[in-house]
């Protein structure tokens, strides 16, 4: 979908950790738990989240009415309450 420009690179790599998700990570076992699709679900919204695509997308739908150093704060909150 890529090569046929059916989709931005930036959806490749949103789809690629959707996938990562979905396909429980790289589990040795063949069955993730709950808690280790979480933390991926967790590691992929943090690393979305430090992109400028991402930031421009947060901007446009929340209409520029949130700065991005508020998001950073509510992602840190989040990082801290979901610590185990």
């Amino acid at each position: 979908m890529l090569d046929s420009k059916s989709i931005t690179e930036h959806d490749a790599v949103i789809a690629q950790h959707i996938a990562t998700i979905l396909c429980g990570g790289n589990v040795l076992s063949g069955i993730a738990t709950e808690q280790q699709v979480l933390d991926l679900e967790r590691e992929a919204y943090l690393s979305l989240l430090g992109t400028q695509k991402t930031q421009e997308h947060i901007e446009f739908l929340l209409g520029n009415t949130i700065s991005l150093s508020i998001s950073s704060t509510l992602s840190n909150m989040l990082l801290s309450t979901t610590e185990h």
